[in-house]
């Protein structure tokens, strides 16, 4: 009989080794877990994930990163930041050829590879962005979804659709229940989560490979809903997790500013006319939460406006939500202004030096 848990042997000469598109270091070396990399010393020290391109993309393409980078920061505290020299650790990202693959978590060896080839059948169908935002999850510290070690009260694998190829069969394997590492932060099960595989995935015939269970068992939790396989947008329980993974270590992001921390400027139903003496970068726009009433800073190494946990909205799956990829999602332009708002948080890089001045005024309904 065929064990659904997860067993992989593994060469003690090799450094890492590979499931599916998710890549861990060997467990003779350093051990790892399954389903959900929680153990602290493999998330991200403090929620800001520095990282850099390697050669081989076009503008387009590295604009397609980038902005999907904003949108997980639209619904996260997690912030991206280009790598300076003084981190040691950080993501590379590479275009590889047919490669669509990432470490999971921070595995502090260095410069940690991020393989999206956006000519690649892996990275590509249905769209080079989705598949960007799903292995930037997992460079978070998450894995898929279907291998939950509670998957069996919500889907069943059916492994007579599959191959019989170890490396096919070991990717429909879950976490094992005695794994006392793996938390899910009280997020239930998530059909439509952005990790997880479609209902044919592995298929040899063409037949579904996973099928929901119905009637769900009595008394568990009940499931988010969605379509299984979406390369389309982080779910509600997406983002759920993401925050709730992070929130203990989220302040650290907002504590202090430098030539290379984000300044942020938290405004409300305010425009923004920016005069600028210095170097200064636009990097991005986001909705906030429950932004106070025109805060500000006045300089690069000014006070940060701004606090853990308000950067929060829901992105659930019914919600008309931007799709990753594209441009900024919360900026609008209405008879010809720029607007920004309602509730957004503008985040501003400055380089050390320069004083930043701006004005603003409110807007009222008849002014846009």
């Amino acid at each position: 009989m065929m064990s659904n848990n997860l067993f992989v042997r593994h060469s003690k000469a090799k450094e890492f080794y590979q499931i599916d598109d998710m890549l861990f270091l060997n467990p003779n070396k350093s051990k790892q877990h399954r389903a959900g990399q929680y153990r602290e010393s493999y998330r991200w020290a403090t929620a800001r994930i520095p990282y850099t391109f390697g050669p081989g993309y076009s503008e387009d393409e590295m604009r397609q990163i980038f902005f999907t980078m904003k949108y997980i920061e639209q619904y996260t505290c997690v912030r991206f930041a280009f790598r300076t020299e003084r981190d040691d650790n950080y993501l590379y990202i590479r275009n590889v050829e047919g490669k669509c693959q990432s470490f999971v978590g921070n595995v502090r060896r260095g410069a940690q590879q991020v393989a999206l080839d956006p000519e690649s059948r892996s990275c590509a169908v249905p769209n080079f962005p989705g598949h960007v935002l799903h292995e930037l999850i997992h460079a978070l510290g998450f894995f898929h979804e279907h291998a939950r070690d509670d998957r069996d009260n919500y889907i069943e694998i059916v492994y007579d659709n599959l191959s019989e190829d170890d490396d096919i069969l070991r990717n429909f394997y879950k976490n094992s229940d005695s794994d006392k590492q793996v938390d899910y932060y009280g997020v239930p099960y998530n059909y439509g989560s952005i990790m997880h595989y479609s209902e044919k995935a592995g298929s040899i015939n063409g037949d579904a490979t996973i099928i929901r269970r119905a009637p769900l068992p009595q008394g568990i939790p009940k499931p988010l809903d969605g379509e299984m396989g979406q390369r389309e947008r982080l779910t509600e329980g997406d983002a759920q997790m993401i925050r709730n993974m992070y929130k203990d270590i989220c302040p650290m992001i907002f504590s202090g500013t430098s030539e290379d921390t984000p300044t942020m400027f938290l405004v409300k139903n305010f425009r923004l006319v920016l005069v600028l003496l210095g170097l200064i970068a636009v990097i991005g726009l986001s909705f906030a939460d429950e932004p106070e009433e025109g805060a500000g800073g006045d300089g690069a190494g000014g006070a940060v406006a701004a606090e853990a946990g308000k950067n929060d909205t829901n992105p659930g799956p019914t919600q008309p939500t931007p799709k990753p990829g594209g441009t900024s999602p919360t900026k609008s332009t209405t008879g010809g202004q720029t607007m920004v708002g309602p509730s957004a948080l503008l985040l501003l890089l400055a380089a050390a030096g320069p004083v930043i001045q701006y004005h603003y005024r409110k807007l009222s309904p008849t002014s846009a």
